[in-house]
């Protein structure tokens, strides 16, 4: 596996040492053999210790023996069985989470485990303290409002307040000094949890552990990470400094194509196929320096389970589409950046000099816009294509499109030292792999005390933290076996250390030179067959290299997590994906009783539409792709396209909140999330060992799989106890839109309508640490980090009945959708404040709102940039002195409107205004009325003077207002009704938001709007010198006296 890295960094790597050869100082077998030869019966390769035994028939034996035992647990149907044979040879126990406090001696672990369970005892106190506290106020209020208020009040009910009175008078003294005293018991037990947790993440760091976060990493993991970011700053060198060199390009396909079969050969062992590894490695020695950095970068990844796009097209079917594929992928990249900068360039620049040259011309933003939009969809198809393209190849990778997307996955679990399971290949065998159980070996007790071969017999007796996590350290490796070494050689056997001579200039096995320098010095009864010999060889050079090999190849996981899950899968007769799709079913792991989330029906699915309390929801995986030949070299189980539910079984939702009028009710559509994951060592094989894969909320994580131990009697369920570790999902959350929203949406952007599965998100596990579970609304749009987040209650979101909430980062191309819903149900509550909306993210998306009416930009090009490019141009469009470039955008948009036969274009934007937030009305009006300035005119548009563009504001004044007045169609007579209606209140709540941010001012509301409608007023009556000019203002008075009539009420 790879060099173990330190917490330092990527650079500072603790080589380990090499293997000792045969008869050196160093090796234990050493010390019991001369080297002289002598007769043997068979020939093993252990692939954890990385070297070859020679056996005596009495080892042979016993190692069969113990093969065919192990095998038998594996191959036992019921689940109990399998789980209390690997009980019996001592597997169950020595896993431990990766987690700091693992680390620590007992005493401490019993310390810590002490200060949580009094912390969480004293946060308890404290909370019962503040309630109780609370009710007695709320009691002491409500009895003094009634004594006081209430002259024939009972004397019973005055003596009830004498008695509260006393109380809450004590209370009000007592509690705070009581609280304050919890409050200060709870952080002294928080302050030795963390010096605590301190004390364990530096002992692992001593011992070579790579700590970051507050978190442990596998060296792998680390390694991937660091490659990523490599491949990503040299492609970003190759598009800005490269031109497409098609030779490169056929080498880089060459190279790539030649790898992909490379492991197909080391998957599938033949003679010819190792001849055609070995001309792989020689051919991409050859060529390495042609294809530079970056491409040599994505054939790394793809050696360490990564596929990136370059890697899939070049592996495509056909050379001369996969040629032409990725040509179009380098220039797809090449020609999106350069219309994106250049649009944002734009738009800047327009913002910068608008109060002098007025705005760019309307024809050049729309060639932006629409090259853009082009690009993006684009891009997004060619993405989809090429994830799917990475699903057929062998062996399965992960696929990523965007390394930044890329998170390491952290230690799920350790292995405590002890591990007695030992995997090799034996000469003669039908089966590549096979294990044994050190401890049926005879001899072993002379060797240790105890159950297990333990050198220590327990790694926590020991008495410091940096001693144990040496220990365990040495424990997660399989190479210094010292107990394997003396059971063998006392029972007669030789250990034979690598010898470079067996080996290639590039790392790959060559067994005859092995077969002759062993049968030079031995004699071994397995190795008179030429048959056998051959054979063998074929399955060795599958899991045996060194150098290069080891670097450009599929590596062989040799560790003990690996090797275990390999005994897991020994135990199943036929193809490993055909067994998960028919065998392994999804239950949900939380639980279905609760409250009520507030979303219908969240919590009590039930498959094919039954309902009840208490019944397990279970998925099958008949639809999932499973990477099983991966599985065998790698000891991972990789599922990908799991859909939960299934996209036809999605039932709609309805949410409830409040609204001016009481209890509201919003249709929400449908959801699925479709997981993609790498079940990796003891998950996987959990899964494979009991055909259940558990499903739940984690805090922090999101949504995550692990293996579940169903069939299990009560008593055995702690079998595993230490390894009940999980394997984050990533998550994409796919939606169908609720058919209003789906039509305004639709009738908005009638170019690109909205497909029936939008996949409007990815979840994102730090999102659901600090806002999913435990967050009370079960339907919330919310920022995080300068994004629109929308967080869902599980059940909804995964047709599960699984508790808790689940953060979603919302793709930009998306935004759209979500800008419909939350106009939907503004116009519905007359446009006052919708609670599922966070001030934060509805002034985001008022913003939006203006932009897009402002410049013409779909909302999504903004939606896309930082929130502060957003706020640049919003703050730059949106100054006084610029009112005449909105006068003119939508006066060009009006002259549009006119040329357009069916009147659609001026329907659209009626629609659009009739959802359009206050807090985005309200700024345009205030830059409406701010000061005329001449516009000098630019590419071929007239010059206009100032009293022109005063008009022209004055215009677009009453075109607003026209909108807002026709957006409904209401009787005469609801306008004088007792409250505003919805057309009203839009004026209102947009007259009182006239300033530059759209913000509601303190002070007198109704004041500030009569001013400003005052301030519209005086605007509009500037410069009526014809008649034209007296016919606006003379309709703008009839449509604005309409919309203020409750603005003056009382005056």
């Amino acid at each position: 596996m790879d060099d173990v890295q330190t917490s330092k960094g990527a650079e500072n790597t603790i080589e380990l040492p090499e293997p000792s050869y045969e008869c050196s100082q160093e090796s234990t077998s050493a010390e019991t053999s001369d080297c002289s030869s002598t007769n043997y019966a068979s020939l093993i390769y252990i692939t954890g210790q990385r070297c070859f035994w020679l056996l005596s028939d009495d080892a042979l034996n016993a190692i069969q023996k113990s093969s065919a035992s192990l095998l038998q647990i594996v191959k036992t149907e019921e689940v109990s069985e399998r789980i209390e044979g690997l009980k019996a040879i001592g597997i169950s126990d020595l896993f431990v989470p990766a987690h700091p406090r693992t680390f620590l001696p007992r005493m401490l672990q019993d310390e810590w485990k002490a200060a949580e369970r009094d912390r969480e005892r004293l946060e308890s106190e404290a909370a019962a303290l503040v309630d109780s506290f609370k009710e007695l106020d709320d009691e002491y209020a409500r009895l003094y409002h009634e004594v006081r208020n209430s002259p024939d009040a009972s004397k019973a009910t005055k003596q009830r307040y004498n008695d509260i009175a006393n109380t809450h008078y004590s209370a009000k003294r007592d509690v705070p000094k009581k609280h304050r005293e919890l409050r200060a018991s709870i952080h002294k037990c928080t302050k030795r949890i963390q010096e605590l947790q301190d004390m364990g993440f530096s002992a692992a760091e001593s011992a070579g552990f790579v700590v970051q976060d507050n978190t442990l990493y596998s060296p792998h993991q680390q390694k991937v990470f660091q490659l990523l970011r490599e491949y990503k700053k040299a492609k970003t060198d190759f598009l800005n400094h490269e031109l497409p060199d098609e030779a490169k390009y056929h080498t880089f396909m060459r190279l790539c194509r030649g790898h992909g079969r490379s492991v197909e050969c080391q998957l599938s062992p033949t003679k010819e196929n190792l001849v055609e590894i070995e001309e792989f490695l020689e051919e991409y020695y050859g060529h390495f320096s042609h294809i530079g950095p970056y491409l040599e970068k994505a054939i790394e990844l793809a050696s360490n389970g990564v596929a990136v796009a370059e890697y899939v097209l070049a592996n495509h079917d056909d050379i001369r589409t996969g040629l032409d594929k990725l040509s179009e992928y380098h220039q797809m990249e090449r020609d999106y950046r350069k219309v994106e900068s250049d649009l944002e360039n734009a738009v800047v620049d327009w913002a910068k000099v608008l109060g002098r040259n007025g705005p760019i011309p309307s024809v050049e933003i729309e060639q932006y816009r629409k090259k853009l939009e082009a690009h993006s969809a684009r891009m997004y198809r060619f993405q989809k294509e090429t994830e799917a393209l990475s699903r057929k190849m062998e062996p399965v990778r992960l696929f990523v499109w965007n390394p930044d997307d890329f998170a390491a996955e952290p230690f799920k679990v350790l292995m405590k030292p002890g591990m007695p399971l030992r995997e090799y290949t034996q000469i003669g065998n039908d089966k590549v792999l096979n294990h044994f159980c050190l401890n049926d070996l005879p001899g072993i007790v002379r060797h240790v005390d105890g159950v297990h071969p333990l050198p220590e017999n327990d790694v926590y007796s020991q008495e410091t933290a940096e001693h144990i996590a040496l220990s365990l350290k040495k424990a997660q490796k399989s190479e210094h076996d010292e107990i394997l070494e003396r059971v063998l050689t006392g029972l007669g056997c030789q250990k034979l250390d690598m010898d470079p001579a067996w080996f290639s200039d590039r790392g790959l096995f060559h067994p005859d030179l092995f077969y002759t320098q062993v049968q030079a010095r031995y004699s071994v009864s397995a190795l008179k067959s030429e048959e056998d010999k051959e054979k063998w060889g074929i399955n060795l050079r599958s899991v045996l290299f060194e150098k290069d090999a080891r670097k450009h190849l599929m590596v062989f996981d040799d560790s003990y997590m690996a090797q275990f899950s390999r005994y897991v899968l020994g135990g199943i007769d036929r193809d490993v994906a055909d067994y998960v799709r028919t065998n392994v079913k999804i239950s949900a792991q939380s639980s279905f009783s609760g409250p009520d989330s507030g979303v219908e029906g969240s919590t009590k699915i039930r498959e094919n539409g039954e309902q009840g309390d208490g019944m397990k929801v279970k998925y099958g995986l008949a639809n999932a792709s499973v990477g099983g030949r991966l599985t065998v070299m790698q000891g991972h189980l990789d599922l990908f396209d799991i859909r939960l539910p299934e996209p036809q079984n999605a039932r709609p939702f309805k949410v409830r909140y409040q609204t001016k009028n009481g209890l509201g009710e919003m249709h929400v559509g449908r959801f699925y999330c479709e997981l993609n994951a790498k079940l990796t060592g003891y998950v996987g094989a959990n899964v494979m060992l009991t055909g259940g894969l558990g499903i739940e909320v984690e805090n922090g994580k999101g949504l995550t799989l692990s293996g579940i131990n169903n069939g299990m009697p009560e008593g055995q369920m702690d079998a595993f106890a230490g390894a009940q570790v999980s394997v984050v999902a990533s998550t994409s959350l796919y939606w169908n839109l609720p058919d209003e929203v789906r039509k305004k949406v639709n009738y908005m952007r009638a170019h690109d309508p909205v497909e029936e599965w939008a996949c409007v998100g990815m979840l994102s596990a730090g999102l659901t640490a600090s806002w999913g579970v435990g967050y009370s609304r079960s339907f919330q749009l919310g920022m995080k980090n300068g994004k629109l987040v929308f967080v869902g209650d599980a059940g909804m979101t995964t047709g599960l009945g699984l508790k808790g909430k689940l953060a979603f980062e919302i793709d930009f191309k998306t935004v759209s959708y979500w800008m419909a819903v939350v106009q939907n149900e503004l116009h519905k509550n007359d446009y006052r404040h919708i609670e599922w909306v966070t001030p934060d993210a509805f002034d985001f998306l008022s913003m939006l709102s203006y932009l897009s009416l402002t410049t013409a930009l779909d909302a999504s090009f903004f939606a896309a940039r930082q929130l502060t490019f957003v706020q640049k141009v919003f703050d730059s469009i949106n100054q006084s002195e610029r009112a005449g470039m909105v006068a003119l955008r939508i006066d060009r948009a009006m002259e549009e409107a006119a040329k357009d036969q069916n009147g659609k274009t001026a329907v659209s934007y009626q629609e659009w205004f009739r959802g359009l937030q206050p807090e985005a009305i309200g700024p345009l009006l205030h830059n409406l009325v701010s000061e005329p300035v001449p516009y000098e005119g630019e590419d071929g548009s007239e010059p206009k003077s100032e009293e022109e563009m005063l008009r022209l504001q004055q215009s677009t004044i009453l075109q607003c207002l026209r909108w807002m007045n026709e957006a409904e169609d209401l009787l005469t007579e609801s306008y004088r009704g007792a409250e505003p209606n919805r057309v009203q209140r839009q004026f209102e709540e947009s007259v009182i938001r006239m300033n530059t941010h759209g913000k509601k001012p303190e002070g007198d509301l109704i004041l500030v709007a009569r001013n400003n409608v005052a301030r519209l007023d005086e605007f509009m009556g500037r410069g009526l010198k014809f008649r034209e000019d007296e016919i606006r203002y003379e309709e703008y008075q009839r449509v604005r006296s309409k919309l203020d009539v409750h603005i003056w009420k009382g005056v």
